[in-house]
Order: structure tokens, then C-alpha cells, then sequence
């Protein structure tokens, strides 16, 4: 029998949205193309890291 992990056509509807919408999603965007370009979870992490501050991180201590 075919099973499908939980999530993931929520992660291709939820992108699709977010362009549809033009609402920016840097996580779900990752893990569509995890999960349906064969993007590599290390490249993912790091465009992740890479992303310019935005302002919901004023005021969040990025020491931890």
C-alpha cells in the first residue's frame, strides 16, 4: 500500500498559497523543495541561515 508522511501536501498547498498570495514563507517554502525538488536538507538549512534579518526578529536575543 502507498502512504504519504503527514504534511506534505499541506507543504505544496501552503506554498502554493504563499505565491498565489505573494506572502513570503521561507520555511514552507524549504520544505517543498525538499519535498518535491530533491533539495538537500543541509542546502535548505543553510539558505535558511543565510536569509537577511527581517523585522520580526527586532527585539528576539539571538545569543541562545
Amino acid at each position: 500500500s502507498r502512504t504519504v508522511a503527514e504534511g506534505s501536501c499541506a507543504a505544496k498547498t501552503g506554498w502554493e498559497l504563499a505565491l498565489k498570495l505573494d506572502v513570503d514563507m521561507p520555511i514552507t517554502k524549504q520544505v517543498y523543495e525538499i519535498l518535491y525538488h530533491d533539495k538537500t536538507i543541509l542546502d535548505a538549512i543553510k539558505e535558511l541561515m543565510a536569509r537577511e534579518f527581517k523585522p520580526e526578529f527586532e527585539g528576539i536575543d539571538r545569543s541562545c
